[in-house]
């Protein structure tokens, strides 16, 4: 998800329904191990809310990042008898022996948003990529619907990037094919950065007119805002993006982005919590929408859908809902 990183990478927060840990029972005690807080308190905090009010009690960890600390710190939950880990890996492919060592204990394991690679994964609770591709470039397309396009990746090891991209080429490809549309540049951004978006649009901006933008997320979005404000076209380039910052939501507002998907954080980890509890308590998960093959085996996986934020409904989906306070806008 590049989803700065905490100065405390090994911060942890005990959680717990009950107070005194003499009194704390491993019979419901659940890990949850983020690869950065940096951005997922609310997936945490729903997280714990969900557990606590069906019984659990939740240890969470923050890795900061770093597959050593986050290897250490589900290391050490399991020594603190959980019965059941989610994780969400700070390196999908390293984080394989983790699951590993929780499965010699007899801990199952649910992947949170991101697969772990080359490993016998229980479960993966994430949201649906390639709807939020097909939403971004759909969007786009209505407002632009022939034209030379920019398109900005992700980072190029990210392999949700991909399924980001593969949602573009279902709604471009007919487009594409007829000569209706062009592809100006397709970029793949190190590490998710703007600055490099920023450059990218910068140089495709120098070679010719763009009608479009097709922006991975919103620091690239961002990034593209910046090069076309420079060259005072902003706001006349329908640009898409993802995440639904508060700064990109404040383009929306003055029309210089169209869109930005907003991944349905509160509901996935209120589900992640649900099905922890269930597997914990153990019972059965019969409910996935997919089966996705890691390297290793097929991991049954739970997909929500996005929802897309426009000027139109940008109130109803991040005033509303109390993702930001109406002063802000």
């Amino acid at each position: 998800m590049q989803w700065g990183r905490l100065t405390c990478a090994c911060s942890v927060f005990i959680l717990l329904a009950c107070s005194p840990k003499s009194s704390v029972s491993s019979g419901n005690l659940i890990g949850f191990a983020l690869a950065d807080l940096d951005g997922r308190q609310k997936d945490r905090d729903r997280f714990v809310a969900v557990a606590e009010s069906l019984g659990a009690q939740v240890i969470v960890q923050n890795a900061g990042g770093e597959h050593a600390t986050q290897l250490k710190q589900c290391a050490d939950m399991l020594e603190r008898d959980i019965k059941l880990l989610v994780i969400e890996p700070a390196d999908p492919v390293e984080a394989a022996s983790i699951v590993e060592q929780a499965h010699e204990k007899n801990v199952k394991v649910i992947c949170y948003d991101y697969m772990i690679d080359m490993a016998p994964v229980d479960l993966c609770v994430s949201f649906d990529r390639v709807k939020a591709g097909e939403m971004q470039a759909q969007s786009v397309f209505q407002h632009a619907p022939q034209g030379n396009y920019l398109i900005l990746l992700g980072d190029a090891d990210d392999k949700p990037a991909g399924r980001l991209h593969q949602g573009h080429m279902n709604v471009l490809r007919d487009a594409i094919y007829a000569g209706r549309i062009t592809i100006a540049d397709k970029a793949e951004c190190p590490h998710w950065s703007g600055d490099s978006a920023h450059v990218i649009a910068q140089t495709a901006l120098s070679k010719g007119k763009i009608d479009a933008v097709i922006a991975s997320n919103d620091a690239l979005a961002a990034g593209a805002i910046a090069a076309l404000e420079a060259q005072g076209v902003a706001g006349t380039v329908p640009v898409s993006g993802m995440n639904a910052s508060a700064r990109n939501c404040r383009y929306i507002e003055a029309g210089k982005q169209l869109m930005s998907v907003l991944p349905p954080v509160e509901r996935m980890a209120a589900r992640a919590a649900r099905l922890a509890v269930t597997l914990a308590n153990g019972g059965v998960v019969d409910e996935v929408d997919t089966q996705v093959f890691n390297g290793s085996e097929e991991v049954p996986v739970i997909l929500l859908q996005p929802s897309a934020v426009t000027k139109e409904n940008l109130k109803q989906h991040v005033i509303a809902a109390g993702s930001y306070e109406k002063e802000e806008f």
